[in-house]
């Protein structure tokens, strides 16, 4: 049953591409937010997708397509502690005042509040964060304390703010359907790290075919071990959609 579900999905994603619009809206301490826009329909479920610490939303130009074919709507977000993926330029660092405080500058967890803020306020659809290395632990962090966000998915989160912030604390009390995946290597810390989750609604994900990589660079096409990535989070989303 999984391979035919998992044979459906790269029939579909090899059908068209759909097209981005890049748009931008204000965070609260007046930073610009700049992103790529996919949507299929305005009432269908909406993935925030954040990138790796200093890349772009250039990150998920292969990713977000797919799942748009998936029915859900996306937004790549470039958030402010970025510079460059795939010949992406991130326009939110690019647009940074020169006199903007270094401590504002540090704060991409505004840009990420910000992005739910703007698609809450024109779309019906359930948010799904999605964050990626130093983004995921936002991702899940925001996602527990967000009442609009539904659910988050986090490749290869990690105890990036210590000791402000822990994760691993805040996943004790975490309630939401969450989706955790990393590399081989990084498996055993992420097991250990949802050990205290309360809800039977998580999954992590190692490859068993392959190293896999760090990061949401693991759903790229040029990873051995994608397909396995994919069989898991699809089978994930398909569980929200139910």
């Amino acid at each position: 049953m999984r391979v035919l579900f998992l044979a459906g999905f790269f029939f579909c994603c090899g059908m068209g591409i759909h097209s981005q619009q890049l748009v931008h809206f204000p965070a609260d301490d007046g930073v610009t937010v700049y992103a790529d826009l996919y949507t299929v329909n305005d009432s269908f479920p909406f993935i925030l997708l954040f990138h790796q610490e200093r890349a772009s939303r250039g990150e998920y130009l292969e990713t977000a397509p797919r799942l748009n074919k998936l029915g859900f709507n996306c937004l790549a977000v470039d958030l402010r502690n970025g510079r460059e993926m795939n010949y992406v330029r991130n326009e939110t660092f690019h647009h940074l005042p020169d006199t903007l405080p270094t401590s504002v500058k540090n704060q991409p967890e505004n840009d990420i509040r910000a992005a739910i803020q703007y698609v809450s306020k024109q779309y019906t659809g359930d948010i799904i964060l999605m964050g990626s290395s130093l983004s995921a632990t936002l991702a899940v962090k925001v996602a527990g304390a967000d009442s609009l966000v539904t659910a988050a998915m986090a490749f290869s989160p990690g105890e990036y703010f210590l000791p402000a912030y822990s994760l691993e604390e805040d996943l004790a009390s975490f309630e939401k359907p969450l989706f955790v995946a990393g590399s081989r290597r990084e498996y055993d810390y992420l097991q250990e790290m949802v050990s205290k989750l309360p809800v039977e609604s998580f999954e992590v994900f190692r490859p068993e075919n392959g190293e896999g990589l760090h990061g949401s660079r693991a759903l790229w096409g040029a990873n051995s071990t994608r397909d396995e990535y994919w069989l898991a989070l699809l089978l994930f989303l398909r569980n929200l959609r139910e």
